[in-house]
């Protein structure tokens, strides 16, 4: 099948620009994975606030709560992230059939009938994963055991092969679950759709998932710099007692600033790269009279 790479990514575009409720869901997304930094921040931070016989961090509760309360900050985040997958998604479609999509309440109400496939869908394709991780590295351990430690540094290559491993079970998934929502398909019928889909179109799946994944990752990372360099000045706090308090609170004040700011522009590529692997979906599996109906 012909694959046109500039009018999927021009629509996707257009898509993305006009329809800026769509923002909203990557938005949210990202502010949410923005609450993980005081968590990230605790262990880093609680030996420069605590005193020197080391204080909250000898207590015996504290890296147990500490974890417990990742975990279930974990669980939480992760069904919220598949509800607004799927609102947005729903979204992508209605702006590709030249509706206009409907509220952000809306697209939610019309997402919920997917969610529990498309949960099922997600934890299948992160199960997968992490089985697949899981037996690698078990295998390298019990290896490098017998061998000496000699079998870790021959097979420490091999470990090149996640990066190609997680493209491929990144692009597979997106098409996975733009089959769940534009065909209305349950979980197994869609993975098995978006494998097909993959297997069939390696050549565009692998080039169009390089331009939106890769792509819109390094936009991203750029946007991400101001951020992150703030960040890079707390570690000398630990030297120079008295401005630590003036360091953290330069650093807090331009995180207050900037989050919101990244999180609207990730919103939008957010909106950008759902709207690209929505119509890769939908240019792979209609035939060209069919895709004029939709728009």
């Amino acid at each position: 099948m012909n694959f046109d790479f500039g009018e999927v990514l021009s629509r996707a575009w257009e898509i993305a620009w006009r329809h800026k409720v769509l923002w909203i869901f990557g938005f949210i997304q990202t502010m949410a994975g923005f609450l993980l930094l005081p968590l990230a921040v605790i262990p880093v931070a609680a030996p420069l606030l605590s005193d020197p016989s080391g204080g909250i961090l000898n207590e015996p509760w504290f890296f147990p709560l500490f974890i417990a309360g990742f975990l279930i900050f974990m669980l939480l985040l992760y069904p919220l992230n598949v509800l607004l997958n799927g609102a947005l998604s729903v979204g992508v479609l209605h702006a590709e059939r030249g509706e206009e999509a409907p509220s952000f309440a809306g697209l939610v109400r019309e997402s919920l009938p997917f969610f529990w496939r498309l949960l099922a869908l997600m934890l299948l394709f992160a199960g997968g994963m992490l089985l697949v991780m899981f037996i690698f590295f078990t295998l390298q351990g019990f290896l490098s055991i017998l061998t000496l430690g000699l079998a870790a540094m021959c097979t420490a290559p091999l470990s090149l092969l996640t990066y190609p491993l997680f493209f491929v079970w990144y692009v597979w998934m997106e098409q996975s679950m733009a089959a769940t929502i534009a065909d209305n398909m349950n979980a197994m019928d869609a993975a098995k759709q978006g494998w097909e889909i993959f297997r069939n179109n390696m050549s565009a799946i692998v080039v169009i998932g390089l331009v939106l994944y890769f792509g819109m990752s390094l936009i991203g990372g750029v946007a991400m710099t101001p951020l992150i360099l703030p960040f890079f000045v707390v570690p000398f706090a630990i030297g120079l007692e008295e401005f630590r308090n003036g360091i953290f609170l330069f650093a807090g004040l331009c995180a207050v600033v900037y989050v919101p700011l990244f999180a609207v522009f990730q919103g939008a590529l957010m909106a950008l790269m759902k709207s690209g692997w929505i119509l890769t979906y939908l240019r792979l599996t209609r035939s060209p009279k069919l895709q004029t109906l939709l728009v």
